[in-house]
């Protein structure tokens, strides 16, 4: 008789139950710090620096002729990039659970501004496609690699 659990399928099989998403969501969103590193710079580098805009894709505002005049810095017209002393920036992080992530920062200083929204510390969907895609690829990698190691 043919154990079938001691052939290369059978071990792959059981290998493969090893697998759990909730190890890779953690293992990826949690302690990966190039993965968090990446997610963060998502809003800091490509939402906030170079585009100015929220969660939904709307810039968060524009500098006036006045701020301007005040900080040269911050030309007339462009958007705001929430960089102005990088402390707030800075004190970006992620939070990760076993099912959401989510960031934080220390917005204490910004929260009473008209412009303010709490669309402004989230990922627009182009950016979650992009961390999506990352996580998913991640997590086929390590099933394909459980699931071929014998093979």
């Amino acid at each position: 008789m043919i154990d079938l659990w001691q052939t290369v399928p059978g071990v792959s099989v059981k290998r493969a139950k090893l697998l759990s998403e909730a190890k890779v969501w953690i293992d990826t969103f949690r302690n990966d710090t190039a993965f968090r590193q990446r997610m963060l710079n998502l809003i800091k580098q490509d939402q906030l620096r170079e585009r100015g805009v929220d969660s939904d894709g709307e810039v968060i505002g524009y500098y006036s002729f006045t701020t301007s005049l005040i900080n040269p810095k911050k030309a007339f017209n462009t958007h705001f990039t929430l960089d102005d002393t990088g402390e707030l920036l800075r004190s970006m992080f992620l939070v990760v659970t076993l099912d959401y992530f989510q960031y934080e920062w220390d917005d204490e200083k910004i929260r009473d501004q008209d412009w303010w929204s709490p669309e402004i510390l989230g990922l627009t969907d182009e950016n979650l496609d992009i961390i999506s895609a990352q996580y998913f690829e991640r997590l086929s990698d390590i099933g394909w690699g459980i699931l071929s190691d014998n093979l």
